[in-house]
């Protein structure tokens, strides 16, 4: 590249998204990065659904497979479909921002569970692994960045929403715990533990004319042990604590 005036195709994505019957629906997302001149997989959230009648509560409930964390989340309030609702590969961004902010996307599988009830209180469990290297290389995803994930990653959500005054508003939390072997080298015998809790709202008015109006708030506290990282480095004790706060 000159050192300006550049010309460059940032992305293309193609989505297929849509069910399959009453009980069953996909939404999938391929890319094409102009940068790297390479196609990767995207978003994918798969899912099944059904509804019950629960001691006269309506509950929907459905169990899910995704590869981003939130990404399966039904507000855009959460990072994988919260604001920045887009980036470049051409122009860097800030490099500081919380694990579950985007960097677990594509290089994570999770499983969750999830109930609705009476279009109010939401409640979600699961947990993420990391899949083979060799599968996500052959995906177009780097495996070593963050790096494998030890065990499972436990991820919760919960969720309130009430119609108030003109417009409907939601407010809720959600957390996950990950501890993860850096860049797949496994030689310390430590794994790098990151913490994070999330607060988040949003608040929706339709307007006469049917416009809407969206206000959406979010804060993301992670609480980071590097173990691995400074052990790698070969850095002093007491390096390894770190906290980061992320508000949107």
């Amino acid at each position: 590249y000159n050192a300006n005036d550049n010309w460059a195709l940032d992305q293309i994505s193609l989505f297929f998204a849509g069910g399959f019957g009453q009980h069953f629906g996909a939404f999938v997302q391929g890319t094409y990065d102009g940068i790297a001149q390479a196609w990767t997989w995207d978003q994918l959230d798969l899912r099944a659904v059904t509804t019950a009648k629960v001691d006269k509560h309506d509950v929907t409930v459905g169990l899910g497979l995704n590869n981003n964390p939130t990404v399966q989340d039904v507000w855009n309030t959460t990072p994988a479909w919260g604001y920045p609702y887009t980036s470049s590969t051409l122009q860097p961004g800030p490099s500081a921002s919380p694990l579950l902010a985007g960097a677990l996307a594509q290089t994570s599988l999770g499983v969750t569970a999830y109930s609705w009830i009476d279009s109010k209180l939401y409640l979600e469990g699961g947990a993420y692994w990391s899949p083979n290297a060799n599968a996500l290389t052959q995906l177009g995803a780097d495996p070593t960045s963050p790096g494998s994930i030890h065990g499972a990653a436990p991820y919760g959500r919960i969720a309130w929403q009430q119609d108030v005054g003109p417009g409907t508003l939601e407010a809720g939390a959600f957390a996950m715990r990950t501890e993860i072997h850096p860049g797949l080298d496994y030689s310390t015998g430590f794994t790098d533990r990151y913490t994070d809790v999330g607060l988040e709202g949003s608040y929706i008015y339709t307007m006469k004319n049917t416009d809407v109006v969206t206000l959406n708030a979010r804060y993301i506290h992670e609480d980071q042990r590097l173990s691995a990282t400074c052990a790698l480095a070969g850095a002093v004790a007491g390096c390894a604590d770190n906290r980061l706060d992320d508000v949107r």
